[in-house]
């Protein structure tokens, strides 16, 4: 896989909250990566739809993740967890 296309995938993660980013980004770039390595084997058009898909995949995805997340109080360094 070009490395344009995976700066483009990362790129498109930056969508994604940063705590998800940090604890799965490397692997779901790794992921994109041999999805469309496998896809480009099968011929343009399948590589076609698999960039597609993993595009649509972040997408989808992103709006969830921020609701899920709205709310959530971030901690705050040096706050007193329990009396």
């Amino acid at each position: 896989m070009t490395v344009r296309r995976l700066a483009a995938y990362r790129a498109l993660l930056r969508l994604l909250p940063a705590e998800l980013r940090e604890a799965y980004g490397a692997e779901m770039v790794q992921l994109c990566a041999a999805e469309l390595d496998a896809a480009r084997a099968q011929g343009p058009l399948a590589w076609l739809r698999a960039c597609a898909g993993a595009t649509w995949d972040v997408l989808r995805r992103v709006p969830y993740e921020h609701w899920r997340r709205r709310g959530r109080r971030q901690p705050r360094e040096g706050s007193m967890r329990s009396v």
